[in-house]
């Protein structure tokens, strides 16, 4: 990659100034603008080979640019780190989230699963960052939230999301543990 690199650097570099010295400088601005076609070639290329057409590559760049820019103007930095804690609301005993299931969902999944923070680890700024991904919550609150551990983050409706939220807190370094709730 390095080497290709180089090569690129060498041809953009001195190419203009052997061309210039061979054939005049009108020659200059054709070299440039085969360069800008051999890199479009190689980007359309590259899109083709992940199955889309161009059209459908630009209209998904740009249906990401105005999706990162919706949740900056919601002042979310990064995505959810599980997809389905956009719909969430503070649990009543004020500790952690509750995600609710959908009002069309079995009854079965009404208790939920909850996920206990028994320690942060050795990497407690990880665990914070995690947490605050997985519950949205401010970074104050996220922080005191994980010092009060051991203490209930979540509930899901679940098993598969509690395993999914238990592995990320655990790649962050954190203990968790998953108990079903009192029904």
């Amino acid at each position: 990659m390095f080497l290709a690199y180089c090569l690129c650097w060498l041809a953009v570099t001195w190419l203009p100034g052997l061309i210039w010295r061979s054939l005049g400088w009108p020659y200059i601005p054709v070299f440039y603008g085969l360069a800008v076609l051999i890199v479009v070639l190689i980007w359309v290329r590259q899109v083709h080979r992940r199955g889309q057409t161009v059209p459908e590559s630009l209209s998904t760049a740009r249906a990401e640019r105005r999706r990162r820019a919706a949740a900056r103007e919601r002042g979310r930095q990064d995505a959810a780190a599980l997809p389905w804690l956009n719909d969430k609301r503070l649990s009543p005993a004020g500790q952690g989230v509750l995600i609710t299931p959908s009002p069309d969902a079995p009854t079965y999944f009404v208790g939920g699963h909850d996920i206990v923070l028994d320690s942060a680890g050795d990497r407690k700024l990880h665990v914070i960052k995690q947490v605050g991904k997985l519950t949205r919550l401010s970074p104050k609150d996220t922080w005191d939230l994980v010092d009060s551990a051991p203490v209930t983050l979540l509930r899901v409706p679940d098993p598969p999301m509690a395993d999914a939220a238990k592995s990320i807190l655990e790649s962050a370094g954190a203990t968790v543990s998953i108990t079903e709730p009192a029904r």
